[in-house]
């Protein structure tokens, strides 16, 4: 999915480079054209009039959910009315995460749906304030080129994305849940000004998530296959 991983492949499985083709992932949410009624999803989702921060993400440990709980522990000092919304299925890991909220006395900062559909994701993008991606591990995601296209700020994990995908979000350092709160603080206020982060990624995006360059990716490794093919006697077409 990226020139990191790309290296990183090449590495630890000692294969050639040049066999490994990069190809980004081409979210579906943005092909969705039908017509949405935001203010609907909203009032069922009882969003409506919050401000509020989206992680979608399975609840596997190393989503690190927890991180946010911390976060937002620190955050709820100030009295602040933002909400936090995880959506995601159960990987083992969900009722610890509600444990958490609960021995914090938090349950009124998050709101968590198991399952949410397409139109439901399109609303929650398009009215909320960040996206929050605090795992430990990939180097892309799904939702952050979801995030990227809906042109929403993102807050990932440092050290973790692909050195250029890094340059179009804004870290957050795993070790201190205080520095993911201080940048929703900053935010919120104004003081972080994150538009030309989010203009560059949506820029980012229209290049390396089209479905042009995923189609010429394979056609290459298809016409490829198929000229070596041809070195033996019972080639397959």
């Amino acid at each position: 999915d990226t020139q990191r991983s790309k290296n990183e492949l090449s590495k630890y499985y000692n294969c050639e480079s040049k066999k490994i083709v990069i190809q980004p992932f081409t979210p579906l949410l943005p092909n969705i054209n039908k017509k949405i009624n935001h203010e609907k999803i909203l009032l069922k989702l009882g969003l409506h009039n919050k401000k509020f921060f989206f992680y979608p993400a399975q609840f596997w440990a190393h989503k690190n959910h927890k991180y946010i709980i911390d976060a937002v522990e620190i955050l709820n000092q100030n009295n602040n009315n933002i909400s936090f919304v995880f959506c995601g299925s159960d990987k083992g890991n969900l009722n610890y995460i509600k444990s958490n909220i609960d021995e914090k006395g938090l349950q009124d900062k998050f709101l968590i749906y198991k399952f949410i559909n397409d139109e439901e994701v399109i609303t929650l993008y398009k009215n909320c304030m960040g996206l929050i991606m605090p795992s430990y591990v990939a180097r892309s995601t799904l939702p952050m080129y979801e995030a990227f296209y809906f042109k929403i700020p993102v807050f990932y994990s440092k050290g973790v994305l692909d050195e250029e995908l890094e340059k179009l979000v804004t870290t957050i350092d795993l070790n201190k849940p205080e520095d993911l709160t201080n940048k929703v603080r900053a935010l919120i206020s104004g003081e972080l000004d994150l538009n030309d982060k989010i203009k560059k990624a949506f820029d980012y995006y229209g290049i390396n998530c089209s479905e042009n360059l995923f189609l010429d990716n394979y056609k290459k490794i298809i016409n490829d296959y198929t000229y070596l093919s041809k070195r033996w006697k019972n080639n397959y077409r």
